[in-house]
């Protein structure tokens, strides 16, 4: 669930704070990305093992005007205390 959102995610994907937040980052997401993630956290929330959490990863996405642009995706987590909750943070910068 998004829970923050900063004024140059707006820029660099034309979302809102009032779009996204409170919604699953993957409604931001174009496929095949949407899908790869929800798996990848499946499977990273089953085996605790991670390919891309603590390093980054260039990938392609769509603004929300529908542009396809290039970005790098960093992504880290934090443990909240509960067992098997996590509160993950990315940054986005885009790549030229």
């Amino acid at each position: 669930i998004i829970a923050g959102w900063t004024g140059p995610a707006t820029v660099l994907l034309g979302w809102t704070a009032d779009e996204v937040l409170g919604h699953n980052i993957s409604t931001i997401l174009p496929s095949p990305q949407k899908e790869n993630y929800e798996n990848y956290l499946i499977n990273y929330q089953r085996t605790g093992r991670s390919q891309l959490i603590g390093g980054s990863k260039v990938i392609k996405t769509k603004k929300k005007t529908g542009e396809e642009i290039t970005i790098e995706l960093s992504i880290g987590e934090t443990k909240n205390g509960a067992p098997g909750k996590y509160i993950f943070t990315a940054v986005l910068r885009p790549v030229a």
